[in-house]
């Protein structure tokens, strides 16, 4: 079986993505049927549902206090 999770990228050479949702379809959203390999070869690709990828809200409230304390606010001196 091809391990796949939601929120990985969407990588052509094990996931054939059957459903979109929204332009980009960058990340898989759901697993509609599991995949499989044998060695290196790909017998079966995983059957995705792709969209957007994800954002983590801890992650992007991270990014935002990171941007707020490296701006200089002209106080002080």
């Amino acid at each position: 079986m091809i391990r796949t999770e939601i929120g990985d990228d969407v990588d052509i050479e094990v996931h054939e993505v059957v459903v979109t949702d929204g332009d980009e379809a960058d990340s898989v959203l759901e697993v509609v049927q599991q995949g499989y390999r044998m060695h290196d070869r790909v017998l079966r690709p995983v059957l995705v549902k792709a969209g957007p990828k994800v954002v983590d809200e801890s992650e992007s409230q991270r990014e935002v206090m990171g941007q707020d304390a490296g701006v200089d606010l002209g106080e002080g001196t």
